[in-house]
């Protein structure tokens, strides 16, 4: 079975126009039941039809030939169980004489992952094959440390794999995105880099995630917009259909604040004064970003996560996709465009206007594999009448 080619939606439909797979702490293909997320690597992903990667890297203290090496590497752990230090090491990662690093433990809990090399020797593989030359990867990097190296590695590994062009990701053309790797750092690693040499932080694009209180949609920003967030409490409790109604309520939500005004206080003085700042409703060029995913403490992650995509809870994470975008019921009530796609319609917006409307771009999941990747692919070709037929 052929994995899924987004290059076939067309090389001048933007990024913002189309629908892609995303994969939630993608490094993560060990530890525990209640760690693991992933049981594929990136290469591996990537030809299952991945194209957004979520990763949190720091630095592992690892024995080395000559002692106690540091490689960059992915991790899952809760802050709680972080122990964090500085000290000067051999960065394996690195062709370079010891140098002063933070380093991570995590003695009472959590995992590493994947190597930083390892991912992006996979990525750089994926795109220079004859099926990955004509798509595009991008990763995400958050709550992570040593942002220099990570940047100097992502440069040396990649070579002119890396999408070296500044500017809007969102509005970007699919096409000019072929065959390349797309880095993003949020704003406090962009910060990191301001003594880098260029020509490794040109390179190098943010992102802004505008579900934050206080953030705005900036069209001339160099890196890529979203609105979103996943994890549900984990505390809540409940079964994994309580867990899966409880992301469904939460997503579901954060999708409609999205085409809302959102009110806030800055303090509690200023709640208890009345005094309230409102963030406005996100421009439609804004990317969405809707997790299929959940968070608890003990149970197993992957009996969670096939609960959540057994056959009844798929019908609502396609309901809920559309409704994001509230196009669901001005699909069925426009007769004429029911067979049109409703990726299509949110690009063409309402009738007589020129305008886009907002969409869930990446559907961040668990485990991934080819059959999650195609149905999420199919989203770009859902139309209201098939999503009538769901019931």
């Amino acid at each position: 079975m052929p994995g899924v080619s987004y290059h076939q939606l067309g090389a001048d439909r933007k990024l913002n126009e189309i629908v892609i797979a995303g994969s939630h702490d993608a490094g993560i293909t060990g530890g525990g039941h209640n760690e693991r997320t992933q049981n594929k690597n990136i290469l591996e992903q990537a030809r299952a039809g991945i194209r957004f990667f979520d990763m949190r890297v720091a630095g592992h203290v690892v024995n080395g030939a000559n002692g106690k090496e540091m490689r960059l590497e992915t991790f899952h752990a809760d802050p709680k169980v972080q122990r964090n230090s500085k000290g000067t090491f051999k960065v394996v990662d690195l062709p370079l004489p010891a140098q002063k690093a933070k380093v991570m433990s995590l003695p009472v809990g959590g995992t590493w992952g994947e190597g930083l090399r390892e991912m992006l020797a996979q990525a750089k593989a994926f795109v220079m094959s004859p099926a990955g030359s004509s798509e595009f990867l991008i990763f995400k990097f958050d709550k992570s440390a040593n942002w220099e190296m990570i940047a100097e590695v992502c440069v040396l590994e990649l070579g002119d794999r890396i999408y070296a062009q500044r500017g809007n990701l969102n509005t970007t053309r699919i096409g000019d995105l072929a065959g390349k790797v797309v880095i993003l750092f949020p704003g406090s690693g962009i910060t990191a880099l301001a003594k880098v040499d260029q020509r490794v932080s040109q390179k190098i694009l943010g992102w802004q995630n505008l579900s934050a209180q206080g953030s705005s949609y900036d069209p001339r920003f160099k890196g890529l917009q979203y609105f979103g967030k996943g994890g549900t409490n984990p505390f809540a409790g409940g079964d994994h259909s309580a867990k899966v109604t409880q992301n469904e309520k939460k997503q579901g939500g954060l999708m409609a604040k999205a085409t809302e005004e959102r009110k806030y206080y800055t303090s509690k003085l200023n709640k208890l004064m009345g005094r309230h700042r409102v963030d406005p409703p996100v421009p439609p060029d804004t990317m969405g970003m809707m997790y299929w995913t959940s968070t608890g403490l003990t149970a197993s992650i992957r009996e969670r996560n096939d609960a959540m995509w057994a056959s009844p809870n798929v019908s609502r994470l396609k309901k809920l996709w559309a409704q994001g975008m509230e196009d669901y019921y001005m699909g069925i009530q426009h007769h004429d465009t029911m067979n049109l796609p409703l990726s299509e319609r949110a690009k063409q917006a309402a009738q007589g206007a020129d305008r886009k409307k907002f969409i869930p771009n990446i559907v961040m999941v668990d485990f991934a594999d080819q059959d999650k990747c195609q149905l999420i692919y199919d989203l770009n070709h859902m139309s209201a009448w098939d999503l009538a037929q769901l019931g």
